[in-house]
C-alpha cells in the first residue's frame, strides 16, 4: 500500500511539472511579445520566471547581490522612483538637481575605445573636430549619494544607431568609482517602472532564452519589447542646437 502512495505522488509531481512546464510554454505562445516581456518585467529579477537567465546570475555572484540590494530598496532608490517615461526632460533634470545627483555634459563618440575619438552628430554623419557645429551630446548624471545610480540622457539620440529619437537610460553601474557614461561599467538597467533588467539584448548580458523558441520573428519583437523598456524616450526634449 506505501509503495503504491509513494507511486502515486511521483507520479502527481511528474503531471505538476508537465503541465507546469506547458501551461508556461502555453501562455508564451499566446500572449503577444509585448505583453509577454511586460509580464516577465513585473516580477522580481531573481525568479526564473523573470527576463533573467538564473544560471547567468549564479555564476555573477556580485551582480546578483547587486540586484538583492536594489530590490529591497537599498541601492539605487533614487532610480526606482525616477519615471523617466512620463517626465520631459526639464522635468527630469529638476528631479535630478533636487535629489543631488550631478551631471556633466559629454559628445556622443562613435566608439569611445577607438583614439582618436570620432564623435557623432546631428545630422548623421561623424567627424573628428570636436568644434564642429551639431555634434550630438548626452547628459550624464549619478547620485552623489550613492555613486553607482546613474543615468544617461541622449538628448540628441544616438545618431547612425537604431535609438535615434532622444531617450535616457537609468542603470546601475559596476563600480561607483569608475566612469559613469561607460557602457562596460554597467551592471544592469533599470526600466521606467523601477525593475532591474539586463543591459543588452543578449545571454551575455544575462537575457534569458526567448519563450518563442523557434519564431525568430516574435523572438526579435520581444527582445526589442525589453529593450524598449530601459531607453524610454524623452518628453520634449532640449536638443543641442
Amino acid at each position: 500500500m506505501k509503495s503504491r502512495s509513494g507511486r502515486y505522488l511521483i507520479l502527481g509531481a511528474v503531471v505538476v511539472l508537465f503541465f507546469g512546464f506547458w501551461s508556461q510554454y502555453f501562455l508564451s505562445t499566446k500572449l503577444s511579445p509585448q505583453e509577454w516581456a511586460v509580464k516577465q518585467l513585473s516580477i522580481s529579477a531573481l525568479s526564473p520566471d523573470s527576463v533573467w537567465d538564473q544560471e547567468f546570475l549564479a555564476q555573477e555572484p556580485v551582480m546578483r547581490e547587486k540586484l538583492v540590494q536594489f530590490e529591497k530598496g537599498e541601492l539605487c532608490k533614487s532610480l526606482k522612483e525616477l519615471d523617466n517615461k512620463k517626465l520631459t526632460h526639464q522635468q527630469m533634470l529638476g528631479y535630478l538637481k533636487e535629489g543631488g545627483f550631478a551631471c556633466i555634459e559629454r559628445p556622443l563618440a562613435a566608439n569611445p575605445s577607438e583614439h582618436p575619438l570620432r564623435y557623432l552628430k546631428i545630422d548623421n554623419t561623424i567627424t573628428q573636430n570636436l568644434k564642429d557645429k551639431g555634434i550630438a551630446y548626452q547628459e550624464i548624471c549619478w547620485d552623489r549619494r550613492q555613486p553607482e545610480c546613474a543615468i544617461r540622457i541622449k538628448r540628441d539620440g544616438f545618431p547612425l544607431n537604431r535609438r535615434s529619437m532622444p531617450h535616457s537610460s537609468k542603470a546601475v553601474l559596476r563600480d561607483g568609482k569608475g566612469d559613469p557614461g561607460s557602457y562596460q561599467n554597467e551592471a544592469f538597467k533599470v526600466a521606467s517602472h523601477g525593475q532591474a533588467l539586463p543591459k543588452g539584448p543578449s545571454g551575455k548580458f544575462g537575457l534569458r532564452k526567448c519563450p518563442y523558441h523557434k519564431d525568430k520573428q516574435s523572438c526579435d519583437r520581444w527582445v526589442d519589447a525589453i529593450m524598449e523598456e530601459a531607453h524610454p524616450p524623452l518628453k520634449e526634449p532640449m536638443r543641442t542646437k
